[in-house]
Protein backbone atom coordinates (compact mmCIF):
# COMPACT_ATOMS: atom_id res chain seq x y z
CA UNK A 1 0.00 0.00 0.00
CA UNK A 2 1.33 3.44 -0.93
CA UNK A 3 2.07 5.87 1.83
CA UNK A 4 -0.08 8.99 2.16
CA UNK A 5 0.45 12.62 3.11
CA UNK A 6 -2.29 15.13 3.85
CA UNK A 7 -1.44 18.75 3.05
CA UNK A 8 -3.25 21.29 5.24
CA UNK A 9 -3.64 25.01 4.56
CA UNK A 10 -5.94 27.91 5.34
CA UNK A 11 -8.80 28.24 2.87
CA UNK A 12 -7.70 31.23 0.76
CA UNK A 13 -9.56 33.88 -1.20
CA UNK A 14 -7.84 32.69 -4.39
CA UNK A 15 -6.61 29.22 -5.23
CA UNK A 16 -3.52 28.26 -3.19
CA UNK A 17 -0.90 28.62 -5.87
CA UNK A 18 2.07 27.06 -4.06
CA UNK A 19 0.06 24.00 -3.06
CA UNK A 20 -0.97 23.55 -6.69
CA UNK A 21 2.68 22.78 -7.42
CA UNK A 22 3.49 21.07 -4.13
CA UNK A 23 0.78 18.40 -4.42
CA UNK A 24 2.62 17.00 -7.45
CA UNK A 25 5.72 16.15 -5.40
CA UNK A 26 4.37 13.15 -3.40
CA UNK A 27 3.31 11.37 -6.57
CA UNK A 28 6.85 11.70 -7.94
CA UNK A 29 8.13 9.46 -5.12
CA UNK A 30 5.23 7.03 -4.94
CA UNK A 31 3.12 8.67 -2.23
CA UNK A 32 -0.61 9.44 -2.29
CA UNK A 33 -1.59 13.03 -1.49
CA UNK A 34 -4.77 14.64 -0.16
CA UNK A 35 -5.42 18.28 0.57
CA UNK A 36 -7.69 19.94 3.11
CA UNK A 37 -8.29 23.68 3.39
CA UNK A 38 -9.44 25.07 6.72
CA UNK A 39 -12.41 27.45 6.66
CA UNK A 40 -12.60 29.77 9.65
CA UNK A 41 -11.42 27.79 12.64
CA UNK A 42 -13.21 24.59 11.69
CA UNK A 43 -10.64 21.79 11.82
CA UNK A 44 -13.29 19.05 11.89
CA UNK A 45 -12.88 18.20 8.17
CA UNK A 46 -9.13 17.82 8.76
CA UNK A 47 -9.61 15.59 11.78
CA UNK A 48 -12.19 13.53 9.90
CA UNK A 49 -9.85 13.08 6.94
CA UNK A 50 -7.07 11.95 9.27
CA UNK A 51 -9.38 9.38 10.83
CA UNK A 52 -10.54 8.10 7.43
CA UNK A 53 -7.30 8.20 5.42
CA UNK A 54 -4.85 7.34 8.22
CA UNK A 55 -1.96 9.36 6.73
CA UNK A 56 1.68 8.58 7.28
CA UNK A 57 2.55 12.27 7.39
CA UNK A 58 0.91 15.71 7.68
CA UNK A 59 2.18 18.73 5.76
CA UNK A 60 1.11 22.11 7.11
CA UNK A 61 1.32 25.39 5.19
CA UNK A 62 1.48 28.21 7.73
CA UNK A 63 1.43 32.00 7.58
CA UNK A 64 1.53 34.76 10.20
CA UNK A 65 -1.86 35.75 11.54
CA UNK A 66 -3.22 32.22 11.26
CA UNK A 67 -0.25 30.46 12.77
CA UNK A 68 -1.71 29.70 16.21
CA UNK A 69 -4.52 27.42 14.94
CA UNK A 70 -2.07 25.67 12.61
CA UNK A 71 0.46 25.10 15.39
CA UNK A 72 -2.34 23.63 17.47
CA UNK A 73 -3.32 21.34 14.58
CA UNK A 74 0.29 20.20 14.28
CA UNK A 75 0.39 19.35 17.98
CA UNK A 76 -2.87 17.42 17.58
CA UNK A 77 -1.42 15.33 14.76
CA UNK A 78 1.88 14.63 16.49
CA UNK A 79 0.04 13.59 19.66
CA UNK A 80 -1.46 10.82 17.53
CA UNK A 81 1.93 9.68 16.31
CA UNK A 82 1.75 11.32 12.88
CA UNK A 83 4.93 13.20 11.89
CA UNK A 84 4.50 16.77 10.69
CA UNK A 85 6.41 18.77 8.08
CA UNK A 86 5.77 22.50 8.17
CA UNK A 87 6.40 25.09 5.45
CA UNK A 88 5.16 28.44 4.20
CA UNK A 89 5.92 32.07 5.10
CA UNK A 90 5.74 31.63 8.87
CA UNK A 91 7.97 28.58 8.77
CA UNK A 92 10.42 30.49 6.58
CA UNK A 93 10.73 33.64 8.68
CA UNK A 94 9.87 32.32 12.16
CA UNK A 95 11.34 28.80 12.06
CA UNK A 96 12.17 28.75 15.75
CA UNK A 97 8.50 29.30 16.60
CA UNK A 98 7.54 26.35 14.39
CA UNK A 99 10.27 23.90 15.38
CA UNK A 100 8.67 22.75 18.69
CA UNK A 101 5.50 21.85 16.79
CA UNK A 102 6.94 19.99 13.79
CA UNK A 103 9.32 17.20 12.92
CA UNK A 104 10.65 19.06 9.89
CA UNK A 105 10.51 22.80 9.22
CA UNK A 106 11.14 23.79 5.60
CA UNK A 107 12.23 27.35 4.92
CA UNK A 108 11.49 28.96 1.54
CA UNK A 109 10.98 26.81 -1.58
CA UNK A 110 10.73 23.18 -0.61
CA UNK A 111 10.03 20.89 -3.55
CA UNK A 112 13.36 19.05 -3.25
CA UNK A 113 13.28 19.06 0.55
CA UNK A 114 9.77 17.60 0.67
CA UNK A 115 10.85 14.92 -1.79
CA UNK A 116 13.83 14.07 0.42
CA UNK A 117 11.62 13.95 3.53
CA UNK A 118 9.15 11.59 1.90
CA UNK A 119 11.99 9.32 0.75
CA UNK A 120 13.46 9.26 4.25
CA UNK A 121 16.66 11.04 3.23
CA UNK A 122 16.38 14.11 5.49
CA UNK A 123 16.86 14.08 9.22
CA UNK A 124 14.39 15.91 11.40
CA UNK A 125 14.97 19.60 12.09
CA UNK A 126 14.93 22.99 10.35
CA UNK A 127 16.08 22.92 6.73
CA UNK A 128 16.78 25.45 3.98
CA UNK A 129 17.89 24.64 0.45
CA UNK A 130 19.82 27.64 -0.95
CA UNK A 131 19.63 26.15 -4.44
CA UNK A 132 15.86 25.61 -4.35
CA UNK A 133 15.07 28.57 -6.58
CA UNK A 134 16.89 26.88 -9.42
CA UNK A 135 14.72 23.76 -9.29
CA UNK A 136 12.05 23.25 -11.92
CA UNK A 137 8.52 23.75 -10.65
CA UNK A 138 6.39 20.60 -10.91
CA UNK A 139 3.71 21.37 -13.51
CA UNK A 140 0.41 21.27 -11.61
CA UNK A 141 -2.32 19.05 -13.01
CA UNK A 142 -4.68 20.63 -10.43
CA UNK A 143 -6.79 17.48 -10.21
CA UNK A 144 -6.20 17.00 -6.48
CA UNK A 145 -7.06 20.57 -5.48
CA UNK A 146 -9.92 21.06 -7.92
CA UNK A 147 -11.30 17.61 -7.14
CA UNK A 148 -11.48 18.44 -3.45
CA UNK A 149 -12.58 22.05 -3.97
CA UNK A 150 -14.39 22.29 -7.32
CA UNK A 151 -15.13 25.99 -6.84
CA UNK A 152 -11.53 26.75 -7.78
CA UNK A 153 -11.86 24.75 -10.97
CA UNK A 154 -15.19 26.39 -11.79
CA UNK A 155 -13.72 29.86 -11.42
CA UNK A 156 -13.31 31.73 -14.69
CA UNK A 157 -9.89 32.90 -13.45
CA UNK A 158 -6.94 30.57 -12.90
CA UNK A 159 -3.74 31.62 -11.16
CA UNK A 160 -0.24 30.81 -12.36
CA UNK A 161 3.32 31.62 -11.34
CA UNK A 162 5.85 32.50 -14.04
CA UNK A 163 8.78 32.91 -11.67
CA UNK A 164 9.93 34.14 -8.30
CA UNK A 165 12.17 36.80 -6.89
CA UNK A 166 11.83 40.53 -6.25
CA UNK A 167 14.73 43.01 -6.17
CA UNK A 168 12.95 45.73 -4.20
CA UNK A 169 13.24 46.56 -0.49
CA UNK A 170 9.74 47.45 0.73
CA UNK A 171 9.79 47.62 4.52
CA UNK A 172 6.53 45.67 4.95
CA UNK A 173 7.68 42.67 2.88
CA UNK A 174 9.88 39.64 3.48
CA UNK A 175 11.37 39.74 -0.03
CA UNK A 176 14.59 41.49 1.10
CA UNK A 177 15.11 38.80 3.73
CA UNK A 178 14.41 36.10 1.14
CA UNK A 179 17.07 37.63 -1.11
CA UNK A 180 19.52 37.65 1.78
CA UNK A 181 18.81 33.98 2.45
CA UNK A 182 19.56 33.18 -1.20
CA UNK A 183 22.73 35.26 -1.42
CA UNK A 184 21.12 38.21 -3.20
CA UNK A 185 18.40 38.84 -5.74
CA UNK A 186 18.18 36.46 -8.66
CA UNK A 187 15.12 36.46 -10.87
CA UNK A 188 14.23 32.82 -11.49
CA UNK A 189 11.82 32.44 -14.39
CA UNK A 190 10.10 29.24 -15.46
CA UNK A 191 10.57 28.12 -19.03
CA UNK A 192 8.07 29.24 -21.61
CA UNK A 193 7.53 25.57 -22.46
CA UNK A 194 6.36 24.88 -18.91
CA UNK A 195 4.04 27.88 -18.79
CA UNK A 196 2.41 27.08 -22.12
CA UNK A 197 2.11 23.42 -21.14
CA UNK A 198 0.48 24.31 -17.81
CA UNK A 199 -1.98 26.72 -19.41
CA UNK A 200 -2.94 24.17 -22.08
CA UNK A 201 -3.53 21.51 -19.40
CA UNK A 202 -5.88 23.91 -17.60
CA UNK A 203 -7.75 24.83 -20.78
CA UNK A 204 -8.27 21.23 -21.80
CA UNK A 205 -9.77 20.39 -18.41
CA UNK A 206 -11.51 23.73 -17.84
CA UNK A 207 -12.33 25.23 -21.24
CA UNK A 208 -14.49 27.98 -19.68
CA UNK A 209 -11.37 29.64 -18.24
CA UNK A 210 -11.37 33.25 -19.40
CA UNK A 211 -8.28 34.69 -17.70
CA UNK A 212 -4.98 33.64 -16.16
CA UNK A 213 -3.56 35.68 -13.29
CA UNK A 214 0.23 35.61 -12.96
CA UNK A 215 0.88 36.11 -9.25
CA UNK A 216 4.59 36.98 -9.61
CA UNK A 217 5.69 40.03 -7.62
CA UNK A 218 7.34 41.51 -10.72
CA UNK A 219 6.15 39.89 -13.93
CA UNK A 220 8.25 40.40 -17.05
CA UNK A 221 11.34 41.66 -15.23
CA UNK A 222 13.50 40.49 -18.14
CA UNK A 223 12.06 42.41 -21.09
CA UNK A 224 15.02 41.64 -23.38
CA UNK A 225 14.95 37.85 -23.72
CA UNK A 226 12.28 36.11 -21.63
CA UNK A 227 9.33 38.46 -22.18
CA UNK A 228 9.56 38.69 -26.00
CA UNK A 229 9.50 34.89 -26.29
CA UNK A 230 6.66 34.68 -23.79
CA UNK A 231 4.66 37.31 -25.71
CA UNK A 232 5.06 35.48 -29.00
CA UNK A 233 4.24 32.01 -27.73
CA UNK A 234 1.49 32.86 -25.21
CA UNK A 235 -0.52 34.70 -27.82
CA UNK A 236 -0.23 31.97 -30.44
CA UNK A 237 -0.26 28.82 -28.27
CA UNK A 238 -2.55 29.82 -25.39
CA UNK A 239 -4.50 32.83 -26.62
CA UNK A 240 -6.27 33.55 -23.32
CA UNK A 241 -5.89 37.00 -21.70
CA UNK A 242 -3.84 37.35 -18.54
CA UNK A 243 -3.42 39.75 -15.64
CA UNK A 244 -0.06 40.40 -14.01
CA UNK A 245 1.72 42.45 -11.36
CA UNK A 246 4.72 44.74 -11.66
CA UNK A 247 6.35 47.84 -10.18
CA UNK A 248 5.90 51.39 -11.41
CA UNK A 249 9.67 51.62 -11.83
CA UNK A 250 9.31 48.96 -14.53
CA UNK A 251 7.24 51.34 -16.69
CA UNK A 252 10.02 53.95 -17.03
CA UNK A 253 12.10 54.83 -20.06
CA UNK A 254 12.25 52.95 -23.36
CA UNK A 255 12.64 49.61 -21.56
CA UNK A 256 9.40 50.27 -19.66
CA UNK A 257 7.56 51.15 -22.86
CA UNK A 258 8.87 47.99 -24.49
CA UNK A 259 7.83 45.89 -21.48
CA UNK A 260 4.28 47.28 -21.49
CA UNK A 261 4.00 46.88 -25.27
CA UNK A 262 5.04 43.23 -25.03
CA UNK A 263 2.59 42.53 -22.20
CA UNK A 264 -0.25 44.11 -24.16
CA UNK A 265 0.71 42.31 -27.37
CA UNK A 266 0.84 38.96 -25.55
CA UNK A 267 -2.73 39.38 -24.35
CA UNK A 268 -2.16 41.16 -21.06
CA UNK A 269 -5.56 42.62 -20.22
CA UNK A 270 -4.63 44.31 -16.94
CA UNK A 271 -1.94 45.11 -14.42
CA UNK A 272 -1.86 45.42 -10.64
CA UNK A 273 0.73 47.65 -9.00
CA UNK A 274 1.26 49.33 -5.65
CA UNK A 275 1.33 53.05 -4.91
CA UNK A 276 0.93 52.64 -1.12
CA UNK A 277 0.67 56.34 -0.19
CA UNK A 278 0.22 59.81 -1.62
CA UNK A 279 2.81 61.08 0.88
CA UNK A 280 6.26 61.17 -0.69
CA UNK A 281 7.80 61.20 2.78
CA UNK A 282 6.00 58.01 3.78
CA UNK A 283 6.92 56.34 0.51
CA UNK A 284 10.59 57.31 0.81
CA UNK A 285 11.33 56.91 4.51
CA UNK A 286 8.70 54.59 5.99
CA UNK A 287 7.84 52.21 3.14
CA UNK A 288 11.11 52.38 1.13
CA UNK A 289 9.19 52.89 -2.10
CA UNK A 290 10.92 55.96 -3.45
CA UNK A 291 8.79 57.04 -6.39
CA UNK A 292 8.17 60.64 -7.42
CA UNK A 293 4.56 61.62 -8.05
CA UNK A 294 5.32 62.12 -11.74
CA UNK A 295 6.41 58.48 -12.10
CA UNK A 296 3.21 57.26 -10.44
CA UNK A 297 0.89 59.30 -12.62
CA UNK A 298 2.84 58.69 -15.84
CA UNK A 299 3.26 54.95 -15.23
CA UNK A 300 -0.46 54.49 -14.59
CA UNK A 301 -1.27 56.55 -17.69
CA UNK A 302 1.00 54.38 -19.85
CA UNK A 303 -0.78 51.22 -18.74
CA UNK A 304 -4.30 52.54 -19.28
CA UNK A 305 -3.39 54.15 -22.61
CA UNK A 306 -2.54 50.68 -23.89
CA UNK A 307 -6.09 49.55 -23.22
CA UNK A 308 -5.23 47.54 -20.10
CA UNK A 309 -7.15 47.71 -16.86
CA UNK A 310 -5.33 48.92 -13.77
CA UNK A 311 -5.59 48.10 -10.08
CA UNK A 312 -3.65 50.25 -7.65
CA UNK A 313 -2.83 49.03 -4.14
CA UNK A 314 -2.13 51.12 -1.05
CA UNK A 315 -1.67 50.71 2.68
CA UNK A 316 -3.44 52.83 5.28
CA UNK A 317 -2.55 53.47 8.92
CA UNK A 318 1.20 52.98 8.56
CA UNK A 319 3.68 54.50 11.05
CA UNK A 320 3.56 58.32 10.82
CA UNK A 321 0.39 58.40 8.73
CA UNK A 322 -2.79 60.20 9.74
CA UNK A 323 -6.22 60.72 8.26
CA UNK A 324 -4.88 63.52 6.07
CA UNK A 325 -2.25 61.33 4.42
CA UNK A 326 -4.80 58.53 3.98
CA UNK A 327 -7.27 60.94 2.38
CA UNK A 328 -4.47 62.22 0.18
CA UNK A 329 -4.08 58.70 -1.17
CA UNK A 330 -7.78 58.68 -2.03
CA UNK A 331 -7.27 61.96 -3.86
CA UNK A 332 -4.30 60.61 -5.81
CA UNK A 333 -6.43 57.72 -7.04
CA UNK A 334 -9.24 60.08 -7.97
CA UNK A 335 -6.75 61.88 -10.22
CA UNK A 336 -5.37 58.65 -11.70
CA UNK A 337 -8.80 57.02 -12.14
CA UNK A 338 -7.69 53.36 -12.12
CA UNK A 339 -10.12 50.58 -12.88
CA UNK A 340 -9.91 49.57 -9.24
CA UNK A 341 -8.21 51.08 -6.21
CA UNK A 342 -7.56 48.70 -3.33
CA UNK A 343 -6.43 49.62 0.17
CA UNK A 344 -5.34 47.44 3.06
CA UNK A 345 -4.60 48.35 6.67
CA UNK A 346 -1.06 47.71 7.86
CA UNK A 347 -0.43 44.56 9.83
CA UNK A 348 3.19 44.82 11.04
CA UNK A 349 5.40 41.76 10.98
CA UNK A 350 8.15 41.54 13.59
CA UNK A 351 10.74 40.27 11.11
CA UNK A 352 10.44 43.10 8.57
CA UNK A 353 11.87 46.65 8.78
CA UNK A 354 8.46 48.28 9.14
CA UNK A 355 7.75 46.19 12.22
CA UNK A 356 11.11 47.33 13.61
CA UNK A 357 10.29 50.99 12.91
CA UNK A 358 6.88 50.68 14.59
CA UNK A 359 8.43 49.00 17.62
CA UNK A 360 11.41 51.36 17.96
CA UNK A 361 9.14 54.39 17.86
CA UNK A 362 6.84 52.99 20.54
CA UNK A 363 3.88 52.52 18.20
CA UNK A 364 3.66 48.77 18.60
CA UNK A 365 4.66 46.43 21.39
CA UNK A 366 3.07 43.27 20.02
CA UNK A 367 4.56 40.14 18.53
CA UNK A 368 3.73 37.38 16.10
CA UNK A 369 0.67 36.32 18.08
CA UNK A 370 -0.86 39.82 17.74
CA UNK A 371 -0.70 39.91 13.94
CA UNK A 372 -4.02 40.14 12.17
CA UNK A 373 -4.69 37.51 9.53
CA UNK A 374 -6.54 39.82 7.14
CA UNK A 375 -5.28 43.15 5.80
CA UNK A 376 -8.71 44.66 6.44
CA UNK A 377 -8.99 44.85 10.18
CA UNK A 378 -8.26 47.76 12.50
CA UNK A 379 -4.79 49.16 12.96
CA UNK A 380 -2.87 47.70 15.90
CA UNK A 381 -0.53 50.71 16.11
CA UNK A 382 -0.55 53.62 18.57
CA UNK A 383 -0.19 56.48 16.13
CA UNK A 384 1.51 59.84 16.49
CA UNK A 385 -0.14 63.24 16.46
CA UNK A 386 0.21 65.12 13.18
CA UNK A 387 1.19 62.11 11.09
CA UNK A 388 4.52 62.79 9.35
CA UNK A 389 4.74 66.40 10.57
CA UNK A 390 7.33 66.01 13.34
CA UNK A 391 9.37 63.12 11.98
CA UNK A 392 9.63 64.81 8.58
CA UNK A 393 11.23 67.84 10.23
CA UNK A 394 13.62 65.61 12.15
CA UNK A 395 14.74 63.81 8.98
CA UNK A 396 15.06 67.08 7.05
CA UNK A 397 17.41 68.44 9.73
CA UNK A 398 19.77 65.44 9.57
CA UNK A 399 23.10 65.89 7.77
CA UNK A 400 23.06 64.39 4.28
CA UNK A 401 25.13 61.33 5.17
CA UNK A 402 22.46 60.28 7.70
CA UNK A 403 19.45 60.51 5.37
CA UNK A 404 19.68 57.02 3.92
CA UNK A 405 17.04 54.90 5.68
CA UNK A 406 17.33 57.04 8.83
CA UNK A 407 14.26 55.68 10.60
CA UNK A 408 16.00 52.32 11.00
CA UNK A 409 18.67 54.10 13.05
CA UNK A 410 16.23 55.89 15.36
CA UNK A 411 14.29 55.08 18.48
CA UNK A 412 11.85 56.96 20.70
CA UNK A 413 12.19 57.23 24.47
CA UNK A 414 9.03 58.25 26.27
CA UNK A 415 9.19 61.39 28.37
CA UNK A 416 5.50 61.43 29.28
CA UNK A 417 2.25 59.65 28.62
CA UNK A 418 1.96 61.09 25.11
CA UNK A 419 5.44 62.43 24.38
CA UNK A 420 8.84 60.99 23.48
CA UNK A 421 12.31 62.12 22.51
CA UNK A 422 13.79 60.70 19.33
CA UNK A 423 17.38 59.50 19.28
CA UNK A 424 19.61 58.68 16.32
CA UNK A 425 22.02 55.74 16.69
CA UNK A 426 25.05 55.88 14.39
CA UNK A 427 25.99 52.62 12.75
CA UNK A 428 28.89 51.06 14.71
CA UNK A 429 32.11 50.93 12.76
CA UNK A 430 30.97 53.41 10.12
CA UNK A 431 32.29 56.90 9.37
CA UNK A 432 29.24 58.12 11.26
CA UNK A 433 30.13 56.26 14.45
CA UNK A 434 29.67 57.97 17.76
CA UNK A 435 27.29 58.14 20.71
CA UNK A 436 23.53 58.10 20.37
CA UNK A 437 22.13 61.63 20.21
CA UNK A 438 18.76 63.29 20.57
CA UNK A 439 17.45 64.64 17.24
CA UNK A 440 13.91 65.72 18.10
CA UNK A 441 10.65 64.70 19.72
CA UNK A 442 7.25 63.31 18.78
CA UNK A 443 3.80 63.34 20.36
CA UNK A 444 1.46 60.36 20.45
CA UNK A 445 -2.28 60.55 20.02
CA UNK A 446 -4.43 60.27 23.10
CA UNK A 447 -6.33 57.02 23.57
CA UNK A 448 -9.45 58.72 22.24
CA UNK A 449 -7.59 60.27 19.32
CA UNK A 450 -5.93 56.97 18.40
CA UNK A 451 -9.26 55.14 18.51
CA UNK A 452 -10.79 57.82 16.28
CA UNK A 453 -7.99 57.53 13.71
CA UNK A 454 -8.13 53.74 13.69
CA UNK A 455 -11.90 53.89 13.16
CA UNK A 456 -11.49 56.49 10.43
CA UNK A 457 -8.94 54.35 8.61
CA UNK A 458 -11.35 51.41 8.72
CA UNK A 459 -14.11 53.54 7.18
CA UNK A 460 -11.83 54.70 4.38
CA UNK A 461 -10.64 51.18 3.70
CA UNK A 462 -14.16 49.82 3.39
CA UNK A 463 -15.11 52.46 0.80
CA UNK A 464 -11.75 53.08 -0.89
CA UNK A 465 -12.69 51.48 -4.23
CA UNK A 466 -15.82 53.58 -4.48
CA UNK A 467 -14.34 56.85 -3.22
CA UNK A 468 -11.67 56.69 -5.91
CA UNK A 469 -14.45 56.98 -8.54
CA UNK A 470 -16.26 59.92 -6.93
CA UNK A 471 -15.29 63.46 -7.98
CA UNK A 472 -13.21 64.90 -5.12
CA UNK A 473 -13.73 61.60 -3.35
CA UNK A 474 -11.20 62.58 -0.70
CA UNK A 475 -13.62 65.28 0.49
CA UNK A 476 -16.50 62.84 0.70
CA UNK A 477 -14.13 60.50 2.53
CA UNK A 478 -13.47 63.18 5.13
CA UNK A 479 -17.21 63.72 5.56
CA UNK A 480 -17.68 59.99 6.16
CA UNK A 481 -14.82 59.86 8.64
CA UNK A 482 -16.32 62.78 10.57
CA UNK A 483 -19.75 61.16 11.02
CA UNK A 484 -20.21 60.36 14.69
CA UNK A 485 -20.85 56.81 15.81
CA UNK A 486 -24.64 57.16 15.92
CA UNK A 487 -24.65 58.52 12.38
CA UNK A 488 -22.53 55.74 10.95
CA UNK A 489 -25.18 53.80 9.07
CA UNK A 490 -26.02 53.12 5.44
CA UNK A 491 -28.82 55.68 5.20
CA UNK A 492 -26.69 58.47 6.67
CA UNK A 493 -23.82 57.54 4.34
CA UNK A 494 -26.30 57.91 1.48
CA UNK A 495 -27.33 61.35 2.69
CA UNK A 496 -23.69 62.48 2.91
CA UNK A 497 -23.09 61.12 -0.58
CA UNK A 498 -26.05 62.99 -2.04
CA UNK A 499 -24.99 66.24 -0.36
CA UNK A 500 -21.48 65.86 -1.78
CA UNK A 501 -22.70 65.14 -5.30
CA UNK A 502 -25.26 67.97 -5.28
CA UNK A 503 -22.43 70.46 -4.85
CA UNK A 504 -20.75 69.12 -7.99
CA UNK A 505 -23.46 67.69 -10.23
CA UNK A 506 -26.66 69.26 -11.66
CA UNK A 507 -29.87 67.97 -10.09
CA UNK A 508 -31.28 66.77 -13.41
CA UNK A 509 -28.14 64.67 -13.97
CA UNK A 510 -28.53 63.06 -10.56
CA UNK A 511 -32.19 62.29 -11.30
CA UNK A 512 -31.17 60.80 -14.63
CA UNK A 513 -28.74 58.51 -12.87
CA UNK A 514 -31.50 57.30 -10.54
CA UNK A 515 -33.70 56.44 -13.51
CA UNK A 516 -30.82 54.70 -15.27
CA UNK A 517 -30.14 52.59 -12.16
CA UNK A 518 -33.80 51.64 -11.91
CA UNK A 519 -33.75 50.70 -15.60
CA UNK A 520 -30.71 48.45 -15.12
CA UNK A 521 -32.64 46.73 -12.33
CA UNK A 522 -35.62 46.33 -14.69
CA UNK A 523 -37.78 48.68 -12.63
CA UNK A 524 -40.06 51.31 -14.13
CA UNK A 525 -39.30 54.02 -11.59
CA UNK A 526 -36.67 54.96 -8.96
CA UNK A 527 -39.48 54.87 -6.40
CA UNK A 528 -39.50 51.08 -6.83
CA UNK A 529 -35.84 50.66 -5.86
CA UNK A 530 -35.40 48.24 -2.94
CA UNK A 531 -34.92 50.04 0.36
CA UNK A 532 -31.14 49.53 0.79
CA UNK A 533 -30.60 50.72 -2.78
CA UNK A 534 -32.97 53.66 -2.34
CA UNK A 535 -31.09 54.75 0.79
CA UNK A 536 -27.86 55.26 -1.17
CA UNK A 537 -28.54 54.79 -4.88
CA UNK A 538 -25.61 56.89 -6.09
CA UNK A 539 -23.15 54.43 -4.56
CA UNK A 540 -24.13 51.89 -7.22
CA UNK A 541 -24.01 54.34 -10.14
CA UNK A 542 -20.22 54.52 -9.95
CA UNK A 543 -19.74 50.77 -10.59
CA UNK A 544 -19.87 49.03 -13.97
CA UNK A 545 -23.10 47.04 -14.17
CA UNK A 546 -24.17 48.93 -11.08
CA UNK A 547 -27.73 47.67 -11.36
CA UNK A 548 -26.49 44.09 -11.10
CA UNK A 549 -24.51 44.96 -7.97
CA UNK A 550 -27.52 46.72 -6.45
CA UNK A 551 -29.73 43.71 -7.18
CA UNK A 552 -27.16 41.41 -5.59
CA UNK A 553 -26.99 43.52 -2.43
CA UNK A 554 -30.78 43.64 -2.17
CA UNK A 555 -31.20 39.89 -2.80
CA UNK A 556 -28.56 39.02 -0.21
CA UNK A 557 -30.26 41.25 2.38
CA UNK A 558 -26.87 42.76 3.09
CA UNK A 559 -28.40 45.53 5.20
CA UNK A 560 -30.86 43.36 7.10
CA UNK A 561 -31.45 44.52 10.71
CA UNK A 562 -30.11 41.17 11.90
CA UNK A 563 -26.62 42.35 10.96
CA UNK A 564 -24.64 45.11 12.63
CA UNK A 565 -23.67 48.16 10.59
CA UNK A 566 -20.05 46.95 10.58
CA UNK A 567 -21.07 43.48 9.35
CA UNK A 568 -23.25 44.93 6.59
CA UNK A 569 -20.56 47.31 5.37
CA UNK A 570 -17.93 44.57 5.45
CA UNK A 571 -20.21 42.35 3.37
CA UNK A 572 -20.92 45.20 0.95
CA UNK A 573 -17.18 45.75 0.54
CA UNK A 574 -16.66 42.10 -0.37
CA UNK A 575 -19.60 42.11 -2.78
CA UNK A 576 -18.39 45.30 -4.48
CA UNK A 577 -14.82 44.02 -4.74
CA UNK A 578 -15.82 40.75 -6.40
CA UNK A 579 -18.21 42.62 -8.67
CA UNK A 580 -15.35 44.86 -9.78
CA UNK A 581 -13.19 41.81 -10.43
CA UNK A 582 -15.79 40.38 -12.81
CA UNK A 583 -17.04 43.50 -14.58
CA UNK A 584 -14.05 45.81 -14.29
CA UNK A 585 -10.56 44.59 -13.53
CA UNK A 586 -10.61 41.13 -15.09
CA UNK A 587 -13.52 41.70 -17.48
CA UNK A 588 -14.65 38.08 -17.36
CA UNK A 589 -18.29 39.23 -17.37
CA UNK A 590 -19.92 41.84 -19.55
CA UNK A 591 -22.30 44.60 -18.49
CA UNK A 592 -23.06 48.28 -19.01
CA UNK A 593 -20.52 50.94 -18.11
CA UNK A 594 -20.83 52.82 -14.84
CA UNK A 595 -23.79 55.19 -15.02
CA UNK A 596 -21.99 58.06 -13.28
CA UNK A 597 -18.79 57.72 -15.31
Amino acid sequence: MRKRIILVARYPSIEPLGLNHLVEVPGQVGWECDIVLIKGNDFEPFERMVAERKPDMIGIHIWAGYHLPMLKAADWARARGIPVVMGGPYATYSPNDCAPHADWVVRASGFRLLRDILEGKLKKGVHFDPAARGELYPIPKRAILYGAYPEFGESLIKSMLAGEGCPYKCTYCHAPEANKMHGGFNSHMRSIDDLVNEAQIVLRAYPDTKLFYFQDDVFGFDEKVWLPEFARRWKSEVGVPFHCQLRLEMTRHASGDRRLDLIAEAGGSGITLAIESDSEFLRDHVLFRSMPDALIVEGCRKIMNRGMTLRTEQIGAVPFSDITTDLGTVGLNVRIRPTMAWQSILSPYPGVPLGLIARNFGMWTGGNDDIKEAFLERSVLWHVDGGPRDIEKIVAALPQHRKREPLLRMRAVKTGEHSADVYYRPLPGSKDSGPEEKVGSITYLSAEGNAAYCEGSVRLQRFFNWLSYVPEGEKLGRALVELNGNEWNWERIGEATLAHLRERTPEDVLRGRMHALASEMHLSSPELLPEPVRQNPHYFTFFPAGGALAAKVAAAETFSPRYSVAQSIDTLGTQARHHLFDFGLYRVKKGPSAIAL
